[in-house]
């Protein structure tokens, strides 16, 4: 039977090698962001790689962190752990700032461009027809225009009405009686609500368990959605934690005398207070201060 030092040092050496998996993919997400940077413009296919892998590499920090808990828990003293953690979200952090700000920026490209040699500037934008279905359309962008016009193609892709006016060209006018009842329909609230089980549930539980204590402050019992069992047995994990904190009192007194210090300030704010040991009958789910 293996000793458990022995288990503990292989299953760190496991947690390190999935670890430097992690970096690797920190280290091809830069590698990404530097390759975007360089061009002039970004396409449409390159935008929607980089929400991808946005998207993608946003879920990496969560990975990452459940993995280096358990090496801060193993691994004593933790120093070491504590500084490659800095380090990461600091690295992890900056890149996510550059890919947001670098896919943000992406879509004003090429929409700045002058119209047909006039120097005027258009964008691209998002309508809605009659029926409520969205088209692409470019506007022509002139601070001076008292005259809002639109094109025949398009009035007849929006199915909207027409009428001749005293210049030779066409104006699109919306049926603004049409369109306003609709609006306002749309918007209505349904008077006839009919609460869903979990809000009946929930209305039950605060009417129930709330009230107010002598100081005139609310007390509101925490509903669970589930049983709380589904929760599982996190005493070991909450006693591994706790020792690992004792630990480290006991290598930095300055910093236990910090933590106590904060902790009784909390309890004589009356943000805290003691709390009986959970009886066998109760949850076995624990958690950490």
């Amino acid at each position: 039977m293996p000793k458990e030092g022995n288990f503990d040092d292989e299953k760190i050496k496991k947690l390190k090698k999935s670890k430097s998996s992690i970096k690797a993919k920190l280290t091809y997400f830069e590698n990404y962001i530097k390759l975007a940077s360089s061009y002039d413009s970004l396409s449409e296919l390159h935008k929607t790689e980089m929400e991808c892998r946005l998207s993608k590499f946003e879920n990496l920090y969560v990975e990452f962190d459940q993995l280096q808990i358990k090496l801060e828990e193993l691994c004593d003293p933790p120093d070491e752990q504590y500084a490659d953690r800095e380090a990461f979200e600091s690295q992890y952090y900056q890149l996510l700032s550059r890919g947001r700000h670098l896919f943000a920026t992406a879509d004003n490209d090429g929409r700045d461009d002058s119209v047909a040699g006039s120097g005027h500037r258009s964008a691209l934008v998002r309508v809605y027809d009659c029926e409520g279905k969205a088209h692409s359309a470019r506007l022509l962008l002139d601070n001076g225009s008292t005259t809002n016009l639109i094109t025949q193609e398009l009035c007849a892709k929006l199915g909207l009405s027409r009428r001749a006016s005293g210049s030779p060209l066409s104006l699109a006018v919306l049926e603004f009686n049409r369109d306003l009842t609709r609006f306002w329909e749309l918007d209505s609230v349904n008077h006839s609500f009919s609460m869903t089980s979990e809000e009946r549930v929930c209305e039950e539980h605060f009417l129930a368990n709330t009230y107010r204590n002598d100081d005139g402050r609310f007390v509101v019992l925490m509903p669970f959605k589930q049983d709380p069992k589904e929760l599982g047995n996190s005493n070991i994990m909450a006693k591994t934690r706790f020792l690992s904190l004792e630990r480290r009192f006991n290598r930095d007194p300055v910093f236990k005398n910090r933590y106590l210090d904060f902790m009784h300030e909390y309890e004589d704010l009356r943000h805290m207070s003691e709390n009986k040991p959970p009886s066998k009958t109760k949850s076995s789910h624990f958690t950490r201060i």
